[in-house]
């Protein structure tokens, strides 16, 4: 009986809570309408301290939602939505898009031209959201609007225009010149012509773009550049980079602009927005700077020195240096040699890597480094495998030895072929570790186009 009591005050003091958190109310931009005119309704939003709602991507949670009854004939359009905010809880990470404080959400609203003038027309709607501080409690309400019906022009209500001016709405790049190029797990976008703009953020509307994702912003010869991380669970299938860009433009206002951006193959297929097309900056964005490729290319190198330290390399290399040296006796000439074949077993074990990367990539797959610990297949796979060597290391049963000698005999083989597959060997037991100079390296070759990724990997090895 006690926990039905708990119970029961939940189910009837869940929804109270959350009304008292965010207050809902319908109102209008005009204190009466004419038959036939649009007019602009919204419902306002008050939300407490601490509390929020979300965007049409809410990243977590989900948006609000407006469910209209209106008479025949009426008809309701879409909700314009505000440009959100980025919601950060108290540790300043990021959990969502939204908005909070006073929120107005707009829709056109057009009656019929039947109306009788002198009549009362009335509105209703359904507002449901999710309210959000430290718990989450979901909220709905239905709220109602009387309106005046008259033959003369629509009356202001200024009170409520102020407030919808006030919004930041998001508008079009008339004089900014747009570009964006997918490559990899990232987008690079790129905006010239866009004046004085700062903190700009780019807001998926479609989810392609991860929502708490870290965007990088650089500044340059007027043009502004963002890479967006992409997320996991996007459409490979994506075309056009669609959402808002948030800034803050030069007297301090939080505005918004609409993109709607088609991928480009290259520079040259840089896009204008409401304007003449033209290129931003030169050489193709989809790959790095040649600054940046040449630091990316030391770091490899650095780490794959690094990693011939770690404990599941060392102990092969120096192993296998003994063996050049019993196998060549005093001849310098095929020491080196060995050593020069165990280098291209390594060699073109990255490569192989590499080349297996750039394939799934260009089959539309969003691949990192690890993007295989994504596949549940994978996973499950690796879990039977651990299970088998954890039971036969309990004794549950034993491999024979001519099944645990296959990958010894390769590397065990006398002349050059066992040079060969021992640097093979070294590549398979090195790629568990990564040396922590290593992880910028690995991180930049998995999203770049296949040379400068290739590049990457050969000096790794």
């Amino acid at each position: 009986m006690k926990f039905f009591k708990i119970f029961l005050a939940l189910l009837v003091l869940g929804p109270l809570a959350a009304q008292a958190q965010v207050k809902a109310s319908l109102v209008s931009a005009d204190t009466s309408i004419q038959p036939g005119t649009p007019f602009t309704a919204a419902v306002r939003f008050e939300h407490e301290p601490h509390w929020h709602t979300y965007w049409l991507n809410a990243g977590t949670g989900y948006p609000t939602s407006l469910e209209w009854e209106l008479p025949e004939g009426w008809t309701a359009g879409d909700i314009q939505w505000p440009t959100p905010i980025k919601i950060v809880d108290a540790s300043g990470a990021v959990t969502g898009n939204g908005y909070d404080g006073v929120l107005y959400l707009p829709v056109t609203i057009t009656p019929p031209g039947d109306l009788v003038v002198g009549s009362t027309a009335t509105l209703n709607v359904t507002a449901g959201w999710l309210m959000c501080a430290e718990v989450c409690i979901p909220g709905e309400e239905v709220l109602t609007l009387n309106l005046p019906v008259s033959a003369d022009p629509p009356a202001g209500n200024t009170a409520v225009r102020e407030a919808l001016a006030k919004m930041p709405m998001p508008g079009s790049a008339q004089n900014w010149e747009v570009a964006a190029n997918r490559s990899g797990n990232s987008v690079t976008l790129q905006l010239g012509g866009a004046g004085e703009v700062t903190t700009p953020h780019f807001f998926s509307q479609d989810a392609y773009i991860q929502y708490d994702g870290k965007q990088e912003v650089s500044a340059g010869d007027g043009t502004i550049t963002l890479r967006l991380p992409v997320a996991e669970d996007a459409e490979a299938g994506t075309q056009n980079l669609l959402g808002i860009l948030a800034y803050t433009d030069a007297s301090g206002k939080y505005r918004g602009t609409n993109l709607d951006v088609a991928f480009a193959e290259d520079a040259a297929g840089l896009a204008s927005v409401g304007g003449s097309s033209g290129a931003l900056g030169t050489g193709s964005v989809a790959g790095v700077s040649a600054p940046g490729l040449m630091l990316t290319l030391l770091f490899a190198f650095l780490g794959g020195l690094i990693l011939n330290l770690m404990p599941c390399v060392f102990p092969v290399l120096g192993i296998k240096i003994l063996g050049f040296v019993n196998q060549a006796g005093s001849d310098r000439r095929k020491v080196t040699m060995h050593g020069l074949i165990f280098t291209l077993g390594v060699v073109l074990s990255f490569w192989v890597l590499a080349a297996a990367l750039a394939v799934l990539r260009a089959g539309g797959e969003e691949l990192g480094w690890g993007f295989q610990l994504q596949s549940p297949v994978f996973v499950y796979l690796m879990a039977v495998v651990l299970l088998i060597f954890a039971m036969s290391l309990s004794g549950v049963f034993e491999f024979g030895l001519r099944a645990t000698g296959v990958g010894s005999n390769l590397q065990m083989k006398e002349g050059y072929a066992g040079s060969f597959f021992t640097g093979v060997l070294a590549t398979v037991v090195a790629t568990p570790s990564a040396a922590p100079i290593q992880a910028p390296a690995l991180g930049a070759a998995v999203t770049q186009p296949p040379a400068p990724s290739i590049l990457v990997f050969t000096n790794i090895a």
